[in-house]
């Protein structure tokens, strides 16, 4: 899942150190009825792939398949969850080709007529031992779906979503409101969060990131020297560093790279900014190398390397 809210992107960048736990915010109507819709069915799909007697062939089955045409280049299962109210919901469950990746998307659910994909592209999290949660922004609706519960419950891991103009989590099979995002003007909006100086508790953050940084400073000369040599069509190199104003405020961002000359980098800012109004997401940004925090190249199928910093980000708790 370009680096950007279009497509399902692996987000283990996103800055959740900066996101203040609000579970206590209260859900729309609408919002309370598709995140119980959504726990129950995914609970039922989690132990419906979990029963060796739940129906996987049949005439339902083809009769849904038929209407797919534009699965992923991976094995599907197939699982038909009845309710005695309503249509038989026919589930076709991508399979990672590796044991431990998660698949995101795409999964479907077929009722009827009606096809609702997991994702609008086909997208795999490569197995990270070390990781305890995955990010992931979700476009297709504003609240997490059965998919992220079922995928959980698989996993046993929390996974925090980035859908409409919230952040949720997934866990247990319960999906929490974590923090309501102020919404864009009208443009497509980064899916990073940027680190701001205002968080309350920045220097426990700093001090907490410190060895993370020099990990992904020992590490970046071979990244750079692969960037200079070419990177493969499709792979995006990105920096972060901090950028600032002439009044002292900062935040912390994703660039871009474009160049590389004589210890400067040159590239585009890839964060939403919001401390920081003389600059935005999209603009041009040149700094020294020596102000580098954290590097990462993203794959064409969303998996990334490096970002050392942003992962220890995604598990920090405050």
């Amino acid at each position: 899942m370009k680096y950007s809210r279009i497509g399902v992107i692996a987000l283990s960048c996103v800055m959740l150190a900066g996101m203040r736990v609000a579970f206590a915010i209260e859900l729309s109507a609408t919002q309370s009825a598709a995140v119980s819709d959504a726990e129950a069915q995914g609970q039922a799909l989690y132990d419906a792939a979990k029963a060796t007697t739940t129906p996987t062939d049949g005439e339902v089955v083809r009769t849904a398949k038929g209407l797919i045409r534009d699965f992923c280049a991976l094995e599907y299962r197939a699982l038909v969850i009845n309710n005695t109210t309503n249509e038989p919901q026919v589930y076709f469950l991508a399979l990672p080709a590796k044991e431990g990746d998660v698949v995101f998307g795409r999964h479907y659910k077929v009722v009827g007529n009606t096809v609702t994909p997991s994702t609008k592209s086909c997208f795999i999290q490569p197995r990270d031992p070390r990781a305890v949660a995955a990010v992931v922004t979700h476009l297709l609706s504003d609240t997490p779906t059965e998919f992220h519960v079922y995928l959980s419950l698989l996993q046993a891991k929390p996974i925090y979503v980035m859908a409409g103009s919230a952040v949720w989590v997934v866990d247990k099979g319960k999906i929490r409101l974590v923090d309501q995002q102020k919404a864009g003007s009208g443009s497509t909006a980064s899916p990073d969060r940027p680190l701001a100086q205002s968080e309350p508790q920045l220097r426990k953050l700093e001090a907490a990131m410190a060895p993370f940084v020099a990990r992904a400073r020992e590490s970046y000369p071979q990244a750079r020297a692969r960037f200079l040599a070419g990177l493969p069509s499709g792979q995006t190199f990105f920096i972060v560093a901090r950028i600032a104003d002439s009044t002292g405020k900062w935040e912390q961002v994703f660039i871009k790279v474009k160049s590389i000359q004589e210890g400067r980098v040159a590239g585009t800012i890839a964060s939403q900014t919001t401390l920081i109004t003389s600059l935005e997401n999209g603009d041009p940004y040149e700094f020294p190398e020596s102000d580098l925090l954290d590097w990462m190249i993203k794959m064409p199928d969303g998996s990334e390397e490096g970002n050392v910093v942003g992962k220890f980000l995604d598990t920090y708790k405050q």
